[in-house]
């Protein structure tokens, strides 16, 4: 499974001398692949490397990121961001698949307006395990206090276009199952600000 995420995209300030304000609407769209795990290992239970559990502490999975956000200031943006990540594991008996989203309001700061960036986030992240057993279907389900932290830098392709590689790392735990969850994540982004002036 694809996961989406929603990330605030940052505030991409203007040049110095073209006049025009940083403060922005902006719209991202990004993905790429993440590395994630729990407290337990439940997914690894179904790996195909299950008979040499140590290999896979981590498991590697999909990102996506779908993302938008408000430049506050020029250096400054505010956003709502959501993010995800799903990983199928299979062996010759059963097979099982996880998925973990973290929607998070989260702030961006670029500290020379353009360039590299950093992101934080708190919000609340989701838990999702299904698993065959037995012929059948099961799932888990669990949310928890999520964190967000992200660094990325961002390639100017033109007045409203920005190509941003970031790497972004979440984690929460589980109320119910006790359990903690974090993800890894490196995608790259498009991010259009329609807002900018031509």
């Amino acid at each position: 499974m694809i996961a989406l995420t929603i990330a605030s995209a940052a505030a991409y300030a203007a040049d110095p001398d073209d006049g025009t304000s940083g403060a922005a609407l902006s719209l991202e769209l990004g993905a790429g692949i993440g590395w994630a795990g729990s407290s337990d290992n439940g997914l690894r239970l179904y790996d195909d490397y299950a008979r040499i559990p140590e290999l896979h502490d981590r498991e590697a999975g999909v990102a996506v990121h779908l993302g938008f956000g408000y430049g506050l200031t020029e250096n400054v943006a505010l956003g709502v961001d959501l993010r995800a990540w799903s990983r199928r594991a299979d062996d010759d008996l059963a097979a099982a698949r996880l998925d973990l989203i973290e929607t998070v309001v989260a702030v961006t700061w670029h500290p020379w307006r353009t360039g590299p960036f950093a992101r934080l986030g708190y919000g609340l992240g989701a838990a999702r395990l299904d698993y065959l057993e037995r012929g059948s279907w099961h799932d888990m389900y669990d949310t928890g206090a999520c964190y967000l932290l992200a660094i990325g830098h961002d390639l100017r392709l033109g007045r409203t276009l920005t190509l941003a590689p970031q790497l972004a790392h979440a984690a929460f735990a589980t109320r119910d199952l006790e359990v903690w969850v974090s993800s890894t994540c490196l995608t790259l982004a498009l991010c259009i600000q329609p807002g900018r002036s031509p």
